[in-house]
């Protein structure tokens, strides 16, 4: 990973030959210490022609920029050899100049060619409506290809850019311009058909986080303080704008949140950054869902501290496959599926109604569901209801002209996690011994999860009901000692253990 400054291995120490990348103004100063300070400006893909490296592309910026957060003067890449030194990496090429004096916005987005092995690399220009695209294949670094469309977006600050989850649309958002939507072709490269929504249509401020559905349906747009949804297949886009939620003004821990930056994660759901700094991240549970059962939660996933302030995570949809039949699907590359799910309690007074949605990769177009209780389904995201409690083997199989993949993974309802081994890895408790903090980590999918701590006598001296992610739990007040936990499910033991509290 880099922090625009150099590069780590996954020891967290600098990579060899991983310093001073983008060198120059920056470089030993206090922004090294924390983030380099661009927006969207560094993305890491891995190499078409060899699959023990990674191409990281970067953006640097020098004196004399008048907003130094919202322009590259130097855009740049380096290559990554993960294998070498041991398998810590090595930086084999650093800082390979690509453009310069071009004033490239940052805002680095990537698309898998229409072939399903190269790459596009897209980065608009600062203020104009001109977009520098580079070809990464088994060659190299192809471009840049140059291409002026659509608007021109005059104020660029705190927006980002993105590619839909299929790659055929490319979205541009600046918070005081608007958002720019565009067709891309993954074959050549070049984008049409523009369409531009500007700010004052949009909401308060204008748009900053943007994120698209599994299905590529739906189009999320935040604008800090407000959060919409825009269907891409509605005739008129614009027209579609449907508002999904607010943020909470009277919420404070310890800043009030915003909506702000935005990813489609891989279990199907889009996380949002707070523009301020906040211990949690705004979910988007069920996006491939019109209007308000989309289910936005301002609170939804906890993180173990504080973060925010332009903290984006920058990453492509990694498993697009090729356009099938098109001129240059040349490869003999096929959209074979990958079958991913993950299922939801959404009915707290229905502890047996499963939510199934599926998150699979290359073009699946049937579905067919196993719920373990002899029971099937061949919808695409069901809905089921068990009659007893147990463990049950669910298993999805996607398919399409290519061929078809299964997963089958394990659902516990209502008994011990012993009868469910994965539980250990899903929930942890740590530091043990801890001082005054512990922290919860919890990846499970139990129903209504709680945690408590007692004293040797059983007294109950905590309890707190649990969401996913990292939950911080204070043992201020609590005299030295051993103490026991136990993670409950609908009020039923499914885990537990001892902590020990030390100065």
């Amino acid at each position: 990973y880099t922090n625009g400054c150099h590069i780590a291995d996954k020891r967290h120490e600098i990579m060899e030959n991983g310093e001073e990348i983008n060198p120059g103004l920056y470089q030993n100063t206090t922004y090294c210490l924390l983030y380099y300070p661009t927006y969207q400006g560094a993305l890491f893909l891995p190499d078409p022609g060899n699959e023990n490296q990674y191409y990281l592309f970067h953006m640097a910026l020098d004196e004399g920029i008048s907003n130094p957060y919202f322009a590259g003067q130097r855009y740049y890449f380096s290559l990554v050899n993960a294998t070498a030194n041991q398998g810590n990496g090595s930086v084999v090429d650093k800082n390979h100049l690509l453009l310069e004096d071009a004033a490239v916005g940052g805002y680095i987005a990537a698309v898998k060619h229409a072939n399903g092995r190269d790459w596009w690399i897209v980065s608009p220009h600062h203020v104009t409506n001109r977009y520098y695209r580079f070809l990464l294949d088994p060659q190299g670094v192809h471009g840049p290809y140059v291409q002026e469309i659509g608007d021109t977006l005059p104020s660029p600050c705190c927006g980002m850019t993105l590619f839909s989850t299929d790659g055929n649309k490319y979205f541009r958002s600046t918070t005081p311009s608007g958002l720019q939507i565009l067709d891309f072709d993954r074959c050549t490269g070049t984008f049409s058909n523009p369409v531009f929504i500007p700010a004052d249509s949009i909401g308060f401020s204008g748009p900053a986080g943007l994120a698209t559905s599994h299905d590529s349906r739906y189009l999320y747009v935040s604008t800090n303080k407000y959060l919409f949804q825009y269907d891409l297949q509605a005739t008129n886009i614009p027209a579609s704008r449907f508002f999904i939620a607010q943020i909470d003004s009277s919420y404070y821990n310890p800043e009030k949140g915003t909506f702000h930056h935005a990813r489609l994660a891989p279990d199907g759901k889009i996380y949002l950054m707070s523009l301020n700094y906040v211990p949690e991240m705004a979910v988007i549970n069920f996006p491939e869902r019109q209007g308000l059962a989309c289910k936005a939660d301002q609170h939804g996933y906890q993180l173990p501290s504080l973060f925010g302030n332009d903290l984006i995570f920058n990453f492509p949809h990694f498993r697009l496959g090729p356009i099938d039949g098109s001129s240059c699907d040349s490869l003999g590359i096929d959209n074979v599926p990958v079958a991913q799910f993950r299922w939801d309690f959404e009915d707290s007074l229905s502890p047996r109604a499963v939510t199934f949605t599926e998150v699979c990769d290359y073009e699946t177009t049937q579905w067919h569901w196993s719920f373990g209780d002899g029971t099937t389904s061949p919808e695409r995201n069901p809905a089921h209801v068990y009659t007893a409690d147990g463990v049950y083997e669910v298993c999805l199989t996607a398919t399409n002209a290519n061929g078809s993949n299964t997963l089958c993974k394990t659902l516990t309802l209502g008994i011990s996690a012993q009868n469910n081994p994965s539980g250990d890895a899903l929930f942890q408790v740590f530091p043990n011994p801890c001082s005054d903090v512990l922290f919860l980590s919890n990846a499970s999918d139990w129903q209504r999860p709680a945690f408590q701590i007692r004293d040797v006598q059983g007294r109950l001296l905590l309890q707190k009901d649990l969401g996913t992610g990292m939950i911080e739990l204070s043992m201020q007040g609590l005299p030295n000692g051993i103490y026991f936990w136990e993670l409950q499910s609908v009020g039923v033991r499914v885990k537990g253990g001892k902590v020990l509290k030390v100065d």
